[in-house]
């Protein structure tokens, strides 16, 4: 468990540049800022392989890059609860800006996903064969080639509640982009402005 705990500047040749945790580790992270750190994937947190599964409340996680994933990536059966999260001004040279999700079920509430940037996919959020949740969350300000707030993509069923999408940018599907076997369901949530 970790509490009131800085994790800064940190730079990793391979994956998680702030946090790496997989084979089964369960984090519990409190009132936790991650910032400034760098990885080939998972910029300020890799959360992967074996059931891994992350408790994140009240972090903040802003100005991380990776290949993939800047602010955090979750894949490989990994999973993470996040509430009262702030993901902010991350990037990614390849896709998910501020989360990049494969093969993974996180849920995501009450949560600010603003101002990261990914090349390719999901200026905010990349999912690739995820079945996740996000509601009462602000995606905002993100910026893609395509899905500019969300990129979704692949054999997957998403629940999107109680949500708002808005001033993300992208050459297609500026708030949400919708691939392949994609399958979202978007309940009282408001686009506007992508």
């Amino acid at each position: 468990e970790f509490r009131r705990v800085l994790f800064r500047s940190n730079t990793s040749t391979d994956h998680g540049g702030g946090i790496a945790c997989d084979n089964g580790a369960s984090p519990s992270l409190t009132n936790v800022t991650i910032i400034g750190n760098s990885g080939v994937s998972g910029g300020g947190m890799q959360i992967s392989r074996q059931n891994s599964v992350a408790t994140l409340d009240n972090v903040l996680i802003s100005g991380n890059s990776a290949g993939n994933g800047g602010g955090i990536v979750c894949n490989s059966h990994g999973s993470f609860t996040a509430v009262n999260v702030i993901i902010s001004d991350n990037s990614a040279s390849g896709y998910g800006g501020g989360i990049a999700l494969t093969d993974s079920d996180p849920y995501i509430s009450f949560c600010t996903i603003q101002n990261n940037s990914a090349v390719l996919y999901g200026g905010g959020i990349y999912s690739n064969s995820s079945n996740f949740s996000v509601s009462n969350t602000v995606i905002s300000g993100n910026q893609s080639s395509l899905g500019g707030g969300m990129y979704i993509y692949g054999n997957s069923y998403q629940v999107i509640e109680n949500m708002t999408i808005t001033n993300n940018t992208a050459s297609s599907g500026g708030g949400i982009w919708c691939g392949s076997a994609a399958n979202p369901s978007l309940v009282n949530s408001i686009l506007w402005n992508d």
